[in-house]
């Protein structure tokens, strides 16, 4: 197990470098997926989230992000 999240780090990227990318990339909001490890709970998601860019969306499964045509508008729809 220690090997394989030792390993993790060379093909995730680490939340301390999003506000950077985010930054140099123009986007303006982003959602995290695939968590390693996934928070397991309120609290940890909160601890997890709190050096995230502002607006970062942390996705459950289940959740549907919709994109209406000829709007810039994004609708979450959570589980």
């Amino acid at each position: 197990m220690e090997k394989i999240f030792f390993d993790i780090q060379d093909y995730h990227a680490h939340t301390s470098d999003l506000s950077a990318l985010v930054e140099q990339s123009g986007v303006r909001q982003i959602a995290l997926y695939h968590l390693v490890p996934p928070p397991q709970n309120a609290l940890f998601e909160k601890i997890f989230s709190r050096d995230l860019p502002e607006g970062t969306i942390v996705a459950e499964d289940g959740m549907i992000f919709a994109l209406p045509a000829g709007s810039e508008d994004v609708s979450v729809i959570t589980p």
